[in-house]
């Protein structure tokens, strides 16, 4: 990996990763989701104060995990932000960054009992529609 590749400014990357995720065959990402994504990555490189590839490390991932909990995010909320940085990691490696840098790596542990009910946005918006109507 030449020091070119260490130096690429990482919010264009959060952009490609998200937009090949979401044009890809297999389990495309849809708009929603990507836009999830895309506000986890970006909290973390601007909490982490990254602004090249380069400057990703694991021990700011891992301290940024750990303000999350301090701050006190469900341990649903730590374990989401986790995967997220976590496959865009993956995506960078080992183009951008070490292939061996998440090697120490361990996602944090989600809640025992997730949430059961959730609701998809089109059918609230359904509701909300029918609701407003005489």
């Amino acid at each position: 990996m030449d020091a070119s590749a260490r130096r690429r400014e990482i919010h264009s990357l959060i952009e490609r990763y998200l937009k090949e995720a979401q044009s890809r065959h297999k389990k495309p990402l849809r708009p929603n989701t990507a836009d999830v994504r895309r506000y986890i990555l970006k909290k973390f490189v601007a909490d982490c104060s990254i602004y090249h590839v380069g400057d990703i490390t694991l021990p700011k991932i891992q301290q940024w995990l750990n303000r999350l909990k301090a701050e006190g995010k469900s341990a649903d909320t730590c374990w989401a932000h986790a995967q997220r940085v976590r496959s865009f990691i993956r995506y960078l490696a080992p183009r951008y960054l070490p292939s061996m840098i998440l090697a120490d790596f361990t996602v944090p542990e989600p809640a025992a009992v997730g949430r059961k009910n959730w609701v998809r946005k089109e059918e609230v918006t359904r509701i909300l529609d029918a609701r407003r109507r005489p």
